[in-house]
């Protein structure tokens, strides 16, 4: 894996010539090196509570990985930070303002490190019985490191260390896409939780022109909440988490922008 630092990232985004994480991938930037960078930033825990999403939004019903069986025991997925459920509402009224009826719709939000491990193990048979027509414990070695590899280039290790939190641990991090003013889902090309480069937030833009604007739309009512896009996953945005931070520190290359949120639980 490559060794990266926070200055080869800001140089990445600025020969990139536009202010998107994906400026990673378009340079051949391993995203296990982005996540290595992002766990060195600080974290300066504020101390905002988690609270519920607002209605003003479309939740996922039943939760998918409720759904698959996920043990959140009494916790609810259904919840985020203070300042991020205000940016959510904001992102929402300003989609509503370029596309009248249209809804964000939320397909996870807060996820417990009991949770993420199960789902990335949950997300190794998906992927090990779509490819191989076997289960994952069925493989062997290779194949498991193949799939394993694959899986964790789009989900963070359930890491129990304090100061390198997974993102939706920390009750930042929101996987979203659109639903149009008739409540139907908007065409984004794949669907959430996608484990191929069509994930990528860029990946139709000389392909497919309706895919391509659609995750434009997206991205911009986020964007101007104050999110930012995972590098990866044209759906994670996060706000206040430590890949916020690395966002806003390479922007902000004079500063180290500390993470205002750890793990909420």
């Amino acid at each position: 894996m490559q060794t990266m630092t926070l200055t080869d990232l800001q140089g990445a985004f600025v020969r990139s010539g536009h202010k998107q994480a994906e400026a990673f991938l378009e340079q051949g930037i391993n995203v296990n090196a982005v996540r290595t960078v992002r766990s060195q930033l600080p974290i300066a825990e504020c101390g905002e509570p988690l609270v519920p999403i607002a209605e003003i939004l479309m939740l996922a019903d039943p939760h998918p990985y409720v759904q698959a069986g996920a043990p959140y025991g009494a916790l609810s997925p259904w919840q985020v930070r203070a300042s991020v459920a205000n940016r959510l509402c904001q992102a929402q009224e300003r989609l509503e303002q370029m596309q009248p009826g249209f809804r964000i719709f939320v397909f996870d939000a807060f996820r417990p490190l009991t949770v993420q491990a199960y789902m990335i193990q949950h997300e190794c048979n998906r992927l090990a019985r779509d490819l191989e027509q076997l289960a994952f414990d069925e493989l062997g070695p290779e194949g498991q490191t193949e799939i394993r590899t694959r899986v964790m280039q789009f989900w963070a290790a359930p890491n129990h260390d304090p100061a390198a939190p997974p993102p939706h641990a920390t009750g930042a991090a929101v996987d979203v896409t659109l639903m149009n003013d008739q409540g139907q889902p908007v065409a984004m090309g794949t669907e959430i939780d996608d484990l191929t480069d069509k994930a990528y937030p860029s990946y139709f833009k000389n392909r497919n022109v309706t895919f391509h604007t659609n995750r434009l739309i997206l991205n911009g009512v986020m964007q101007q909440s104050g999110f930012h896009r995972n590098p990866v996953e044209w759906w994670h945005f996060s706000y206040g988490d430590q890949a916020w931070a690395l966002v806003e520190s390479i922007e902000r290359p004079d500063e180290c922008v500390a993470a205002l949120y750890g793990r909420a639980c």
